[in-house]
């Protein structure tokens, strides 16, 4: 297929970690912020976690979530090792794993019609070679900074893929309560029914009072 398998595509990303360490530039980088991914069962979960944090995204693993939590419209990236998806969302783009390293690789996120499920994937270029000091190009990273816009002219612009998603306090703690625990959760959802009978409780105070007021001024 293209992708490496979860061992080895975790040293790469520790590998990356390493080399890139005390690189201001590369710590700002975050061609992921705003998106949230979910990640297959079946994908390299931990190598593909490290790469999207890194990039400033956020990570959901289908494998601790529920199916309605699953079904969540903050998703905006679903990654899965399968040649199709029986059911999709509207809402979401789905792409192999190789679209997430590649995309980290050369800082953009690239035109996601090369990695869709069951598409045969370009070839994968390891990020730790100095091709310039090899004294070689190889035409796919030529290719790969073509499609992230590196190489001259204006960046491609894939049809659902107009930038970062912004995300709204609303998403902000729908994202945070999906990804608590299961007693993390209960607590919090306590939390927010004591805090409603409260506001409720505050309210009908204010109104008596507003009342007395009225009755007093009368």
């Amino acid at each position: 297929k293209g992708e490496k398998d979860e061992p080895e595509a975790m040293e790469d990303a520790e590998d990356f970690g390493d080399a890139q360490e005390g690189d201001e530039e590369s710590r700002e980088v975050c061609i992921f912020s705003g998106l949230t991914f979910l990640l297959g069962r079946e994908v390299p979960q931990d190598s593909l976690e490290f790469v999207i944090l890194a990039g400033g995204g956020n990570v959901l693993r289908g494998s601790e979530i529920t199916t309605e939590e699953a079904a969540s419209e903050i998703i905006t990236h679903e990654i899965i090792d399968r040649p199709s998806q029986k059911r999709k969302l509207f809402s979401r783009e789905y792409a192999q794993p190789q679209w997430v390293y590649d995309s980290f690789n050369v800082r953009a996120l690239l035109p996601l019609q090369h990695y869709k499920p069951g598409v045969k994937l370009p070839p994968h270029l390891s990020p730790f070679v100095d091709d310039e000091k090899e004294g070689y190009i190889p035409k796919q990273r030529e290719v790969l900074r073509s499609w992230g816009g590196k190489v001259g002219g204006e960046p491609p612009v894939d049809e659902a893929e107009e930038g970062p998603k912004e995300v709204d306090e609303n998403d902000e703690r729908e994202l945070a309560k999906i990804m608590m625990t299961g007693k993390t959760k209960r607590l919090y959802d306590t939390m927010k029914r004591v805090e409603g009978k409260k506001d409720a409780k505050n309210e009908n105070l204010r109104i008596k009072r507003q009342r007395l007021e009225e009755k007093e001024e009368a």
